[in-house]
């Protein structure tokens, strides 16, 4: 909250300390370290936040796996930073990583969960297609990889919520 209140310094030192004692009684691989770490991030310049939102990647990646739809936000959080620091391609290389774990996981998180469950999916599927686009269209205009990571994105994501919208169709139905 205080990190989000511009009261970084302060968000800060509470998130080293929560570290200190998630590392010492939890260990270094512990999906609350990494979530500690993200949280970490968002009080840090972007250079430096970005290495410590690497580090939460290894902890979720080592803990979870690749497909982990935690490792999606850590990835498109460390997309954003990249896209900040200017550095677009790596950019669009990491939110095309985010895109691929999306939509293995998309159709279970939109079949399965709550209403509440879904509209939080819908959230951050809504933010990384318009960064996805975003790449393309404002920084990487000539780059054929980003215009085709945009457009494969757009439409997987229009065929997997017609699906959804079919399947609620066909329960209605019955």
């Amino acid at each position: 909250v205080l990190a989000y209140q511009n009261r970084k310094a302060e968000a800060a030192s509470i998130y080293h300390q929560a570290l200190e004692i998630l590392e010492k009684g939890l260990g270094k691989n512990h999906p609350l370290l990494a979530d500690a770490l993200n949280g970490l991030a968002l009080t840090q310049a972007h250079p430096e936040a970005l290495m410590t939102n690497r580090r939460a990647l290894a902890i979720q990646e080592k803990l979870y796996g690749p497909h982990h739809p935690d490792v999606a936000i850590t990835l498109s959080n460390i997309s954003n930073g990249l896209m900040v620091l200017g550095d677009h391609v790596a950019a669009r290389d990491a939110q095309a990583r985010v895109n691929d774990i999306r939509e293995h996981n998309l159709a279970l998180l939109l079949d399965a969960g709550s209403e509440t469950q879904k509209e939080r999916n819908l959230a951050y599927i809504t933010r990384e297609t318009d960064d996805t686009v975003t790449i393309h269209l404002r920084h990487l205009v000539e780059d054929e990889q980003a215009a085709r990571l945009a457009m494969a994105t757009i439409v997987q994501r229009k065929g997997r919520l017609l699906d959804v919208m079919a399947n609620a169709l066909g329960t209605l139905r019955r």
